[in-house]
């Protein structure tokens, strides 16, 4: 836990009594063994909403031979976890608190289902956790994706190429986490203008995956691309 950090943090910006209490109180909590490891569902056998939203800034590469993208994204993960919620009593100052250490919390083990070598830039003891006083947290995680592409019989010289990027949770079917995302689907917003690619396309579709080892299906979120060479 990286107190000092935090507790410097709140008194530059002069919080009071009100302050301590609730970061105390957030302190103890996330301090209990099993808090991390308990998936936050208000009522049994309903589960989290967990919201994804993929943003692609950066494709560095398309290999068309292996068939094969190469890119760089950032992943929105938002949940609410009730446990994290405050009265306004406690403190009237303070509406979100940014937690250093997102290990201290139950977080989403999303991971690219069919990227082989995908990694995150950080992991999650090195990554921080933004929650607010009704218990909604958010947490956004830089990643590097390698995924299949559908380059069929031509080449991404003469046509475009359609890529999909499958999410899912690693341990947790959906009867304990439903993945939910914007309809818009992949978010463009920050793509790197210079890239050598254009995205010409992007959509999101929800579907689950059944697998010997579980009873119940998976959720998975598939990220559709559309890549083209600007130098076609």
């Amino acid at each position: 836990m990286a107190i000092p950090l935090l507790l410097i943090l709140l008194s530059s910006l002069g919080y009071c009594e009100g302050v301590s209490y609730l970061y105390d109180h957030v302190y103890n909590m996330v301090s209990t063994v099993d808090f991390a490891h308990t998936v936050p569902q208000a009522r049994i056998n309903t589960p989290v909403p967990v919201k994804l939203t993929l943003a692609i800034t950066r494709v560095l590469k398309v290999d068309s031979e292996n068939q094969e993208l190469v890119a760089d994204g950032v992943l929105s993960m938002r949940w609410s976890d009730f446990r994290l919620a405050w009265e306004p009593w406690v403190s009237t100052d303070v509406t979100t608190i940014v937690w250093p250490k997102a290990d201290s919390f139950w977080t989403p083990d999303i991971v690219v289902v069919n990227g082989q070598g995908s990694q995150y830039d950080a992991s999650p003891e090195t990554s921080s956790v933004r929650f607010d006083r009704t218990g909604n947290v958010t947490w956004t995680r830089r990643l590097r994706m390698r995924v299949p592409c559908d380059v069929g019989t031509g080449n991404l010289i003469n046509s475009d190429v359609t890529c999909v990027i499958r999410l899912a949770s690693w341990a947790h079917d959906g009867t304990s986490v439903s993945l939910i995302t914007a309809e818009r689907g992949v978010n463009l917003t920050d793509y790197w203008a210079d890239s050598r690619y254009d995205v010409t396309g992007a959509g999101v579709t929800k579907s689950s995956q059944e697998y010997d080892c579980c009873a119940a299906p998976f959720d998975v979120i598939s990220f559709s691309v559309v890549v083209g060479n600007r130098a076609k």
